[in-house]
């Protein structure tokens, strides 16, 4: 960036000698030897280079900030706490990133530079004219006045337009991002037509605050030309009547109105400039706010390792609130012991993922704590406590990448052989040994390639890999029919050989796999025991196993 503003300053300069070799040349009645005619030939030449250096770097300095600006924001998506996330929206974290970012780093390393440049380069011109007319000079610098102040007005009246489309971006994002994220209920529920609509709305709205932006910025530059217009007309007479009168030189004459036509040209660009700097600043403080953004500690898998796990991982009066809404969980005390299979039923709403978000600390309770052999879990790094646990999503949440890429998620380094025992424990061979390419086979968009039973293999194989201490699952077998339940199960059980299970279920076929069941209702664990006796007592799981038709009984 400081190689272009200097290449930049280092043309304006060469401008003002062009301006004093332009003088010599018309005040000479004789001509000008062929030394001043190759100097002007190398200055031409000199200016043609500098201007390409100064585009050259300003734009490489603008990409590369762009780029470093991008994986910044990443990193801090990556990073952010969930809570943020659900209060901000996908689509308008993804506009910060795709559409702000390219104009706060334009902003920064284009219209800044630029900015700085028009008037280095208007200050040395007028410098250069004031030598053979200081009058001249000192009117192009007053008609600079109403330049900036027409600049600053319609700046103004911009700045606000550019806040709402920034926010039209978002809700853009957002509408192309729900497309792609539900292409079959949109087609099932014959909804295309009127997403269609939706979008069609947003992106006219769009259109029209661009299009009074587009306007007001138009109307800058006519109003700009106007005013150096008239005041290069005046210079003009003016010279003619000192040229007249024999106070002045033609060559003086028109050096000085060279001089005062190219500052002019750079007072006049400041006002488009101005324009374009609205743009950029208002994307450049969203991007700043997210920049800002309260960060959770870095938790990147390999960094730290686990804690030793002995006896106990404790919820001790746990309390969860989420801002807005009742409790999701309330005074909840729960023990999960090493190498024990624990279950944790109720019905859906009833704070069962709210715990497991709190058990992985990917929220932070309200009040209460949770606890490591007895000790504040708080006290260990999030990465070290994120490494006791292979964690498989209700969504199983797989990328659009290979099977294998998918195994290997934060765990790049594993061995062939690490994989291999990884999938084998998971049941995922069956699958692996029907697809022509393997591992390599790619699974489109969020795994929807596999079936829901295949999408569960590969989910429980990464999560194994690791060879976490506890295996926690989340409503894994929700969408599963009776014999794809009847496999996973089976897979769970060969899986959890060896570690603690942590099963979050509704569906108590699946929780009857479990050594201990507790139940969690309205956000208050009401029971908790062997299933047989819990089943044997009139209370929750006995409803809800009635609920369900007595499975297994």
């Amino acid at each position: 960036m400081l190689g272009g503003e200097a290449a930049g300053l280092a043309a304006a300069l060469v401008d003002a000698a062009l301006v004093v070799l332009l003088a010599r040349f018309l005040e000479g009645a004789g001509g000008r030897g062929p030394a001043e005619y190759v100097a002007a030939v190398a200055l031409v030449v000199l200016r043609a280079l500098l201007s390409h250096a100064q585009t050259a770097w300003l734009g490489e300095a603008t990409a590369r900030v762009r780029a470093a600006l991008t994986s910044a924001l990443h990193q801090r998506l990556l990073r952010v706490p969930l809570a943020h996330l659900r209060a901000t929206g996908s689509g308008d974290l993804l506009a910060r990133v795709f559409h702000d970012v390219p104009l706060a780093a334009g902003f920064a390393l284009h219209v800044v530079p630029q900015a700085v440049l028009q008037v280095c380069r208007a200050g040395v011109l007028l410098a250069a004219g004031a030598w053979f007319d200081p009058t001249t000079a000192g009117l192009v610098l007053l008609a600079a006045l109403p330049l900036l102040l027409l600049a600053r007005g319609l700046g103004r009246r911009t700045a606000w337009l550019h806040g709402d489309l920034a926010q039209r971006h978002g809700a853009l994002f957002a509408a192309a991002e729900d497309a792609l994220a539900a292409p079959e209920a949109l087609r099932a529920f014959r909804a295309a037509g009127a997403e269609q609509r939706r979008f069609d709305r947003l992106a006219q709205d769009m259109a029209e605050l661009e299009g009074r932006a587009a306007r007001m910025a138009a109307a800058s530059e006519p109003a700009a030309a106007v005013v150096g217009t008239l005041l290069l007309l005046a210079l003009i007479a003016r010279g003619h009547a000192l040229v007249a009168a024999g106070a002045q030189t033609f060559g003086a004459l028109a050096a000085a109105l060279a001089a005062g036509a190219a500052a002019l040209l750079s007072l006049r660009g400041l006002v488009g400039l101005h324009s374009h700097a609205q743009q950029g600043r208002v994307a450049a403080g969203r991007v700043a706010d997210l920049m800002a953004a309260e960060l959770e500690p870095a938790g990147d898998a390999g960094s730290e390792e686990a804690p030793a796990f002995a006896r106990t991982i404790a919820f001790e009066a746990v309390t969860f609130e989420y801002p807005g809404r009742p409790l999701a969980l309330s005074q909840v005390d729960l023990v999960l012991h090493r190498g024990e299979r624990l279950a944790l039923v109720g019905e859906t709403g009833g704070g069962k993922t709210t715990l497991l978000r709190l058990l992985l600390r990917l929220e932070s309770p309200t009040a209460g704590r949770l606890t490591l052999d007895g000790a504040d879990a708080a006290a260990v790094p999030i990465g070290a406590w994120r490494a006791l646990f292979g964690f498989v999503p209700q969504d199983a949440q797989l990328l659009s990448r290979s099977i294998e890429a998918n195994l290997r998620l934060g765990r790049d380094a594993a061995a062939p052989s690490e994989v291999e025992a990884a999938v084998e424990a998971a049941g995922l061979g069956r699958l692996l040994a029907r697809l022509p390419a393997g591992l390599a086979t790619e699974i489109g968009a969020a795994g929807k390639q596999l079936s829901g039973g295949e999408r569960l293999e590969l989910a429980l194989a990464r999560a194994l890999l690791g060879a976490p201490a506890v295996l926690v699952l989340d409503e894994v077998t929700a969408s599963l029919d009776s014999l794809s339940e009847r496999r996973a199960l089976d897979a769970i059980r060969r899986a959890s050989e060896g570690r603690t299970l942590l099963l979050v279920t509704h569906r108590l076929s699946t929780a009857r796999l479990a050594d201990r069941v507790a139940v969690l209702e309205g956000g208050r664990i009401v029971e908790c025991g062997r299933f047989e006796e819990l089943v044997a007592r009139d209370g929750a799981l006995r409803r809800i196993w009635e609920a369900q038709g007595r499975p297994g009984a």
